[in-house]
């Protein structure tokens, strides 16, 4: 009664069937968030703690580039504002003279 251990599934014990449930629902934890110790964790969450981690990376390299971007743009607008100050000098200085 307890402890059968029949295929038929009405003819399992009682104990049989908490040990066969108890085993399903750890192989389901497990295979969601994976095994304590394995060397190779291949899990459903370890899956998607990589798959945040790949976009992670890509956010972050695109920000470098748009960040560089600005910066080149920053040099040039600073670039062209120091000529054009220059300028202006020049012209001050050109028409004090006359």
């Amino acid at each position: 009664m307890f402890t059968n251990q029949s295929n038929d599934a009405s003819n399992k014990g009682i104990g049989f069937r908490l040990y066969e449930s108890a085993g399903a629902a750890i192989k389901s934890i497990q295979d969601k968030a994976g095994r304590e110790g394995a060397v190779v964790d291949n899990s459903f969450m370890q899956r998607e703690i990589r798959q945040y981690d790949e976009q992670i990376e890509r956010f972050e390299r695109r920000l470098a580039s748009v960040e560089e971007r600005y910066w080149r743009q920053f040099t040039a607008m600073e670039k062209a504002l120091s000529q054009l100050h220059s300028q202006g000098d020049w012209l001050m200085q050109h028409m004090m003279q006359q």
